[in-house]
């Protein structure tokens, strides 16, 4: 496994930076297993936003998710079998989490001087 240092530039990592080596074995595993590699940048960040979305925002239960669906040789993510996805944060905790990945991508567009109102840009 390749040691991952970064994500490509303009992706945004909902957790912390540690969370970067299972990202880059999640990675590895699908351009080993299907010759996958993610096309662009929005790709990769929506994969992660889908990521952390079913695992609640939760660190721990996203690397259970990513280390099920390569154990199974799944080409996405699903609830963990025979576990219930709890709600580890509340609905507070949760809201200000995306609006800090929101602010952090919107002063990012900003930078490279794009609209951050377009539609395709607030799933993020």
């Amino acid at each position: 496994m390749k040691k991952a240092q970064s994500l490509p530039t303009g992706i945004i990592n909902p957790f912390s930076p540690s969370f970067l080596d299972t990202w880059q074995l999640w990675k590895d595993f699908r351009e080993g297993y299907d010759k996958f590699k993610y096309k662009g940048v929005f790709s990769e960040q929506l994969a992660l936003k889908k990521l952390s979305e079913l695992a609640g925002f939760d660190e721990l239960l996203a690397i259970e998710i990513v280390e099920q669906s390569i154990s199974r040789q799944w080409t996405g993510f699903y609830e963990l079998k025979n576990k219930k996805n709890g709600q580890p944060n509340s609905d507070k905790q949760r809201q200000e989490r995306i609006a800090d990945v929101q602010a952090e991508l919107k002063s990012r567009i900003a930078a490279r001087g794009q609209s951050a109102s377009a539609t395709h840009l607030k799933a993020v």
